[in-house]
């Protein structure tokens, strides 16, 4: 390729008719210089062109029978792996359908459970409350049947509240039966389709296993007949080029001879003329110093000038200055007016902001009026509550002592029976459960979140009291602890509201708004 470029270009400046490189004008060997650099960057783009679409060629001739084989196989794995995907997905994309339905029955499901438990919540709130009122009138009864009566009616009341609940409990007690149910039943399913699945996996496995060993079989039989034919093509291309660059290497070898000598005669001339030239810079520059020395006397007199000019500016800015020292007094005179008038200003917020906090303290003081009202009101609720039950305890343990005795009369009869009249051998009866004194604790009533907190927090409450293995010293650090840094459960209204208040009541109300956004409602909910 070099030999030929070479050849190219001799013959190229030998039929140029342009500037040449030994002429006397300097810019007619700029210009031929130019045309030279120009035509050796086109001839490598040419020869670039060239040799880049025929190699292109040659690569696209040689592997087309190793790329159809590949094209092809590919094609027929994607199919297969197309195939087997939908065959496995088909196991997921059933029970995902399935499972969107039972996500969609179980919402509408706690929906209306949910909608059932407020209602009831609703019923029970009233008739609690209605219960509680009728308390606060049987305290202006004085006659003893009239409070018989009011007794009878609480406990009727009570009564039926308490079947209501138990109502509740044994439906929801029976929807969780049905979710157990239905949950063994959804595992039985999903142990199915799991091992369906694994079946459907273990199959594409193997078959894609055979199918890309076939495929690669096919593959590397193409490509080993492919190599055998480039092997032979590229032989005999490479003996022809050798022996086209062997005559090349000789025509170039004579060429350059020639070529030297003529640059030689080229330089010799060049260096003659190039000292010319310098000769005449040289005295052209020695020119150009003297004038540029003269430029500088010039600018030396320009420069006095502009000091005397700088000089009367200072003056006039020096007068102005003064003049702005005047008005600064001015402004600072006006400046002590509106200080005083600011400190009015001052004295007046600060007497509302005293007003204010009057009136926050006020409020303060009836809140905790209220508050301790409240208290009292709960307390003798829970009084008579612990009266009545009391009372119920009593008539459970007169009864079972009664049940008791009837029991053993009939099992003294039953025992006469046994042995005189039939003659059989009695043996008793296991009577354990009757060892069991008093009614079950079943109705116990947890004490609302709110009323634990407040007895933690003022220390009222016994030491074993929670039932659980945390300490009130404990306890009260989690709480505050909770208090501080629960800020972002409460309203930023509200918090604006509590800064007024003493810390005992500022922590009871952030906690009872923390509790209702938990959904923390009695003493159970607090011990978990």
């Amino acid at each position: 390729m070099d030999l030929l470029a070479i050849n190219q270009k001799s013959k190229d400046e030998g039929e140029n008719q342009g500037p040449s490189l030994t002429s006397e004008n300097r810019e007619e060997r700029i210009k031929a210089r130019r045309n030279r650099v120009k035509q050796r960057i086109q001839q490598k783009k040419n020869e670039g062109s060239g040799g880049g679409s025929s190699a292109a060629n040659l690569y696209k001739d040689e592997g087309s029978l190793a790329k159809d084989q590949i094209e092809q196989s590919r094609h027929r794995l994607v199919k297969l792996e197309e195939d087997g995907l939908e065959f496995v997905t088909n196991v997921r994309v059933g029970q995902d359908l399935i499972e969107h339905q039972h996500r969609l029955e179980e919402e509408e499901a706690t929906r209306k459970r949910k909608d059932r438990l407020e209602q009831d919540s609703k019923s029970s709130k009233e008739k609690f409350e209605e219960i509680i009122r009728n308390w606060e009138g049987a305290r202006t009864k004085d006659i003893s049947r009239e409070l018989h009566e009011v007794l009878m009616a609480q406990k009727h009341a009570c009564g039926t509240m308490l079947e209501e609940k138990n109502k509740l409990i044994g439906e929801l007690e029976k929807d969780l039966k049905n979710k157990d149910d239905h949950y063994v039943k959804m595992l039985h399913k999903f142990d199915e389709n799991v091992k369906l699945l694994v079946e459907r996996m273990n199959e594409q496995v193997k078959s894609r296993r055979m199918y890309y060993a076939r495929e690669l079989h096919a593959i590397e039989e193409a490509f080993v007949k492919e190599r055998q034919e480039l092997l032979d093509k590229y032989n005999r291309e490479w003996t022809s080029k050798l022996e086209e660059r062997r005559s090349k290497e000789e025509s170039f070898v004579s060429a350059r001879f020639e070529r030297h000598e003529s640059f030689e005669r080229d330089l010799q001339r060049l260096r003659i003329k190039h000292a010319e030239e310098f000769n005449a810079t040289k005295v052209r520059l020695e020119n150009q110093v003297q004038e540029q020395q003269r430029k500088i006397e010039e600018m030396k007199a320009i420069y006095q000038l502009s000091q005397e000019k700088y000089e009367y500016n200072y003056k006039v800015l020096k007068k102005r200055d003064e003049e702005n020292l005047l008005t600064i007094s001015v402004q600072k005179n006006r400046k002590i007016r509106l200080n005083d008038l600011l400190t009015n200003l001052k004295k007046k917020l600060a007497e509302k902001e005293k007003s204010s906090k009057n009136q926050n303290v006020q409020a303060a003081e009836e809140y905790k009026r209220t508050l301790a009202n409240t208290q009292e009101i709960k307390r003798k609720a829970r009084h008579f509550l612990s009266a009545d039950m009391e009372k119920f305890h009593e008539l459970w343990i007169m009864n079972e002592e009664r049940c008791r005795e009837m029991t053993q009369k009939l099992l003294d009869a039953d025992r006469i029976i046994f042995e005189q009249q039939l003659g059989l051998p009695w043996s008793p009866t296991d009577l354990e459960f009757m060892n069991n004194v008093g009614p079950i604790d079943a109705t116990k009533i947890p004490k609302p979140s709110i009323d634990v907190v407040r007895e933690i927090l003022t220390d009222q409450q016994d030491e074993n009291s929670t039932g659980n293995l945390i300490s009130n010293t404990t306890m009260k650090a989690i709480l505050e602890l909770l208090c501080d840094e629960g800020d972002f459960l409460v309203e930023p209204k509200l918090l604006a509201l509590l800064d007024p208040l003493e810390t005992n009541e500022k922590s009871l109300i952030k906690l009872d708004a923390i509790f209702r956004a938990l959904k923390v409602e009695n003493e159970e909910d607090i011990k978990v």
